[in-house]
C-alpha cells in the first residue's frame, strides 16, 4: 500500500478509548488514604519491557504492546501461559492439543497441520526463538512477564514475526534468599504444585530453581472401558537459572528448562453425517476404539552474556532446543474401526545472536547485530484404515482388513541475518527511529510416502487407502530465499507523560514445504514461497492524574501479499501462496486506580481481517472476500480488583473479570458449520492475604457461567466434527512467599 490511510483509523479508535486494558499491570504497594479521589498517590508502577532489545518504559515504546505480569498470570489462575491471553485485545490463542497450537494477532495466524510451514507469530523465551508450534504451549511457571507485540517485528526479531511477537521473560535470580510456593486443587481433580527458590552464591553470582507438577483429569469422557478421559493435563516442569558477574560490567546468565507433558487429545464430536448414527449427540463424550494419546518432552537452554565496553554493550544470546512430540488419534472419534492417525515430530534447534548496543547517553542510540540459526526436523504423518472403513464405501467388513499410508519428512534449514536499528532524539519532543534487516534462508526437504494396501488376492489390492494418497518415491527438494524487512517510526512527546507516534513496518515470513499427505505419485514442487506484510500504525500512549491512569490507543492497517494458505479438500491439506489479505482496526488499553484499594482495567480491540483474492483453481477453491479464520472482529476484557485492609496484617483480595469475543470462523472457507458464536466469559477470584504478601488463601472460578462455544471443526468422509471449549472450572489456592 503506497500511502498512509490514517482517516480510516480515527473513528473506530475513539470508540475504544473508554474500555481498554493493560491486563498486566502489577499489584503495587498500597499508598495513602483509602477514601481519597483519583490522584497521584495511587500511581501504577512503571512497566519495563525489552521489546526493542533494551530495557525501556512501556509508555516510551512506539509499538502496540500488551504486557502480562507475573501477578496477572496468578490473578487469572493460569495453568498454561495461554490461559491469560483471553484478556488481550486482538490476540487469540487456540489449542487443539499440546502440540496443536495457533496464535492469532490482528486476525493473522498460521496453520499447524504441516511440519514445513512457519508460524506467523514469533514466540521467544528469554530471547530464544521457539521454531515450532509444538513448543508454544507451556506451564505458567515462574514467569516475570509476557510481552505481546502486535504487527510485524522484522527488524530486531526477524523472520516469522509477520503478525507479531510473544516475548516471554522468566524470573531472574534474586540478590537475596527468597522462596515462593503455591498449591491448587480444583474441578476435574486439578492438582497443581509450583515452587521457586533463589539464593545468592557469594557476592557475584546467584541461582534460581523453579518446578511445577500439574495434573488434571480429562473433562471430555471416553466411554470405552480402559480408555482415559480426554483433554486432561499431566505436566512436569523444571527450570534452573544461574547468573554470574565475573567482573564489573560483565555478566552471564545461563538457563536450562525441562518439561514433560502427557495427555489424551481427540475431544472432537460428530455433529452430523453418517458417523453421527454411532454417537449420542454433542455432550462432551465419545466412545473410541483406539486409545487417544499424546506426549511431549522439551529441553531448552540459553546463555546470555553482556559485556560493557564503555559507551557500548556487546550482547551474545545462544539458544538450543530439543523436542520430542508424539500424537495418536482415533480419527473417526467413534467406536468404529475406521481411521487412526499419528503425527510424531522431533526437532533440534540452535541459534546464536550477537549485537552491539549504544548506551543512549546522547541523542543517537543504535543497535547492530547478526543472527544465525539451524533446524533439523523429522516429522511423520501416518494413517491406518481399519475394517469398518469399508462401510464408508458400502462394502461389508473383511476379516483382517487393514491399509496404511506413512509420509516421512526431514527438513534441514539454516537462517542468517544482519540487522541495524537507530533512534535519534531530533528535538526535545521529536524522536525518529528506523531499522533494516536482511535475512537469508536455506533449507531442504527429504520426502517420501509409502502406501501399504490390503490385497484381496496376490497382486490384487483393494486400495481404499489410495483415496488418501499414493506411493511417492524418496526425493529431495530445496528452498533458498532472501528478504529485506524493516521499520520507521516518528514519535512526538506532547508532554513528559503523553506520546504519539506514526509507524511503518514490513514483515517477512519464510517459505517452506508442503509435508502433508500427497494424493499424487508425482507431487511436483512441494515448495511454497515467502509471504510479506506492510503495516501502517498510528498510536498514542500516556498517563494522567500523576500516573493514576495509564492508557494506550493504536489504529492500524496491514496489507498481506503471497499469503501462505492451507486448505482442506475433504481428504488432504494443501498449502500454497494463494491469497492477498488485509486487516484494519484498533486496540485500546487503560488501567486506573481511583482509590488506593480499587484498580480498574479494560481492553477493546477491533480487527476487520479479510481476504482480497484467494483462489486455487486446482483445488477448486475461491475464498476471495472471506474473513480470515480465528479472527473475531471484536475482542476485549474488563476487570475490577478491590483489596481493602481487613486488619493491620490481613487484606481482602477480590477480582472479577469478563472477557469477550465476537463471532469468527474456524476455516478459511467460512463454513457456517464451523462458526464460533460471540461469547463472554466471566472469571472471579476472592481470598485473603497477608499485607506483606507472604501468605494467601484464594478461591477462583473460570468461565463460571458455563459458556460453551465451538473452538474447532472439520469434515471427514461426509461427517462434520466439532470441538468445544472447556466448561466451568474452579478451585482453591494456597500461596506462600518467604
Amino acid at each position: 500500500m503506497g500511502r498512509l490511510r490514517i482517516g480510516a483509523l480515527g473513528t473506530a479508535g475513539m470508540c475504544a478509548a473508554a474500555l481498554a486494558a493493560m491486563p498486566a499491570m502489577a499489584h503495587d504497594d498500597q499508598a495513602a488514604d483509602t477514601g481519597a479521589s483519583l490522584a497521584g498517590d495511587f500511581q501504577e508502577g512503571d512497566i519495563v519491557v525489552t521489546a526493542r532489545k533494551r530495557e525501556e518504559s512501556l509508555q516510551d515504546v512506539p509499538i502496540s504492546i500488551s504486557v502480562l505480569s507475573a501477578e496477572a498470570l496468578a490473578d487469572q489462575s493460569a495453568v498454561r501461559i495461554e490461559d491469560a491471553f483471553a484478556s488481550l485485545p486482538n490476540v487469540q490463542f487456540t489449542s487443539s492439543s499440546i502440540g496443536g497450537v495457533g496464535i492469532t494477532v490482528r486476525g493473522l495466524s498460521s496453520s499447524t497441520n504441516n511440519f514445513g510451514i512457519e508460524s506467523a507469530v514469533g514466540v521467544y523465551v528469554d530471547e530464544v526463538y521457539l521454531p515450532r508450534p509444538t513448543a508454544f504451549s507451556q506451564a505458567a511457571l515462574d514467569i516475570a512477564r509476557i510481552e505481546v507485540l502486535r504487527g510485524p517485528q522484522g527488524t530486531l526479531f526477524g523472520r516469522n514475526t509477520i503478525a507479531g511477537v510473544i516475548n516471554i521473560v522468566t524470573a531472574d535470580p534474586d540478590d537475596r534468599l527468597t522462596a515462593a510456593a503455591d498449591a491448587t486443587y480444583g474441578r476435574f481433580d486439578l492438582m497443581q504444585l509450583r515452587a521457586a527458590a533463589s539464593a545468592p552464591i557469594g557476592e557475584h553470582a546467584g541461582f534460581r530453581l523453579s518446578a511445577a507438577r500439574i495434573k488434571r483429569d480429562g473433562w471430555f469422557e471416553d466411554r470405552t472401558p480402559g480408555h482415559r478421559d480426554l483433554a486432561g493435563e499431566d505436566i512436569w516442569a523444571l527450570r534452573g537459572k544461574l547468573r554470574v558477574e565475573p567482573s564489573a560490567g560483565f555478566d552471564i546468565t545461563a538457563t536450562l528448562d525441562y518439561s514433560k507433558d502427557k495427555g489424551a487429545t481427540g475431544n472432537n464430536e460428530v455433529l452430523q453425517g453418517p458417523f453421527a448414527a454411532f454417537e449420542d449427540g454433542v455432550n462432551d463424550s465419545i466412545a473410541s476404539n483406539e486409545i487417544n494419546a499424546e506426549s511431549r518432552e522439551l529441553v531448552t537452554g540459553s546463555v546470555r552474556a553482556n559485556l560493557d565496553l564503555g559507551g557500548h554493550v556487546l550482547t551474545s544470546v545462544t539458544g538450543y532446543q530439543d523436542a520430542r512430540y508424539r500424537r495418536f488419534n482415533d480419527q473417526d472419534y467413534t467406536a468404529l474401526d475406521v481411521l487412526s492417525t499419528g503425527a510424531p515430530e522431533e526437532f533440534e534447534f540452535f541459534s546464536q545472536e550477537l549485537r552491539l548496543s549504544s548506551d543512549n547517553a546522547g541523542p543517537l542510540g543504535y543497535i547492530f547485530g547478526a543472527y544465525y540459526s539451524s533446524l533439523n526436523l523429522d516429522g511423520n504423518t501416518n494413517a491406518q484404515l481399519g475394517s469398518d472403513a469399508l462401510l464408508a464405501i458400502g462394502q461389508a467388513p473383511i476379516s483382517g482388513y487393514q491399509e496404511s499410508i506413512v509420509t516421512t519428512s526431514h527438513i534441514a534449514g539454516k537462517s542468517y541475518a544482519l540487522f541495524a536499528s537507530a533512534t535519534w532524539q531530533a528535538t526535545d519532543r521529536i524522536i525518529l527511529n528506523g531499522g533494516l534487516r536482511y535475512s537469508w534462508e536455506r533449507k531442504h526437504l527429504d520426502y517420501e510416502q509409502v502406501v501399504t494396501p490390503f490385497f484381496l488376492a496376490p497382486g490384487v489390492p483393494l486400495g481404499l487407502i489410495y483415496l488418501f494418497g499414493a506411493d511417492v518415491p524418496a526425493q529431495r527438494q530445496y528452498y533458498r530465499d532472501g528478504a529485506l524487512s524493516g521499520d520507521a517510526t516518528i514519535s512526538y512527546k506532547w508532554t513528559p507523560d503523553l506520546t504519539s507516534y506514526l509507524r511503518y513496518s514490513r514483515g517477512y515470513k519464510a517459505g517452506g514445504f508442503d509435508t502433508t499427505v500427497s494424493a499424487s505419485p508425482d507431487p511436483g514442487s512441494l515448495r511454497f514461497e515467502s509471504e510479506f506484510a506492510d503495516l501502517y500504525e498510528i498510536g498514542i500512549k500516556g498517563s494522567l492524574a500523576r500516573g493514576a491512569v495509564q492508557f494506550s490507543l493504536a489504529g492500524f492497517i496491514m496489507d498481506f501479499r503471497d499469503k501462505q494458505e492451507q486448505v482442506f479438500n475433504g481428504v488432504n491439506f494443501l498449502t500454497s501462496n494463494a491469497a492477498t489479505a488485509s486487516s484494519k482496526g484498533v486496540e485500546a488499553e487503560i488501567v486506573a486506580r481511583p482509590l488506593r484499594d480499587l484498580r480498574l482495567s479494560g481492553a477493546l480491540g477491533y480487527a476487520d481481517a479479510t481476504y482480497g483474492t484467494f483462489e486455487d483453481p486446482l483445488a477448486g477453491i475461491d475464498n476471495s472476500g472471506n474473513r480470515l479464520p480465528e479472527a473475531p472482529r471484536w475482542s476485549g476484557s474488563a476487570s475490577a480488583e478491590f483489596t481493602p485492609q481487613l486488619t493491620t496484617d490481613w487484606a481482602l483480595y477480590s477480582r472479577a473479570e469478563v472477557t469477550f469475543r465476537s463471532s469468527s470462523f474456524v476455516t478459511n472457507d467460512n463454513d457456517p458449520d464451523f462458526r464460533t458464536r460471540s461469547h463472554a466469559l466471566i472469571n472471579a477470584r476472592i481470598g485473603v492475604e497477608r499485607s506483606d504478601g507472604s501468605l494467601g488463601l484464594f478461591a477462583w472460578g473460570r468461565n463460571i457461567t458455563g459458556e460453551r462455544y465451538l473452538t474447532g471443526g472439520f469434515d471427514f468422509l461426509g461427517s462434520t466434527y466439532i470441538r468445544r471449549n472447556i466448561p466451568s472450572t474452579w478451585g482453591i489456592e494456597l500461596r506462600a512467599r518467604f
